[in-house]
């Protein structure tokens, strides 16, 4: 989208895309050439829609409507990964700073 907007056409399908829908974009007929060369320099083959106007920096002016299919999203992988559970039977580590902490906060709770 942001690629073909920097190239002066004007994308009209609302995003996030639809899957199964084709990317639909106006170019102005001044600017249609440079921006179907650029297209066909990466290997897209736009289809040519409806001619009609379009307002543009406040004049009607001539455009055309152009459509590329992208191709689908592959699947989401599904992840095979397992939380270890904690059973109690490893020791917890405490520091020395933990121990020292536990140790004056349950001297305090005893007074």
């Amino acid at each position: 989208m942001r690629w073909l907007q920097n190239m002066g056409a004007f994308v009209t399908n609302p995003m996030p895309l639809d899957p199964a829908q084709q990317l639909r974009f106006d170019v102005l007929n001044e600017d249609r050439e440079h921006v179907l060369a650029e297209l066909r320099e990466q290997d897209w083959t736009p289809t040519i829609g409806v001619v009609h106007m379009r307002f543009h920096h406040d004049e009607l002016v001539p455009c055309t409507t152009f459509e590329i299919a992208l191709p689908s999203d592959p699947p989401v992988m599904q992840q095979n990964r397992v939380i270890p559970k904690d059973d109690g039977k490893r020791e917890r580590q405490h520091s020395h700073e933990t121990e020292a902490i536990v140790n004056e906060w349950y001297g305090m709770k005893k007074r």
